[in-house]
């Protein structure tokens, strides 16, 4: 929407109240004549694209309604095709060492501290603690 000059607001307006004040006829075909000269507001570029892109959209909506089915079955096929690569394909590894990357300075400690303690290496150490009957201990 273009924003509109006072003219172009209030020049209607003001040509009925000179009629009517001086009522020269003279004026209203001068009136006239800046009316017929207007040129219409040239629309701007974004304008231009967004109704390019609005027929763009349109003219899909309509290809997709009059082929429902056909675009229906092959978005199915897709949504099954894509399924099945991402099941062959997918992997994720979670083992900490992989992910990390081995630059890292605390990784570097820790690999120092597992050099200079090898015995803490792969223990897994658990305490259990028997729960007594009504709640102590």
């Amino acid at each position: 929407m273009f924003v509109q000059g006072s003219q172009e607001i209030f020049g209607p307006a003001r040509a009925r109240a000179a009629v009517a004040a001086v009522g020269a006829p003279d004026y209203i075909d001068r009136v006239r004549l800046q009316r017929r000269s207007r040129t219409a507001p040239q629309q701007s570029v974004t304008t231009n694209c967004e109704s390019a892109t609005i027929a763009a959209v349109t003219q899909l909506v309509q290809l997709s309604s009059r082929h429902a089915w056909p675009i229906i079955l092959s978005f199915a096929l897709l949504a099954i095709l894509s399924a099945s690569h991402f099941a062959r394909h997918f992997a994720i590894s979670t083992d900490s060492n992989k992910l990390l990357s081995s630059s890292l300075p605390w990784r570097q400690q820790e690999t120092m501290l597992g050099a200079a303690f090898p015995q803490r290496i792969d223990q897994i150490i658990a305490v259990i603690e028997r729960g007594h009957a009504g709640g102590r201990r």
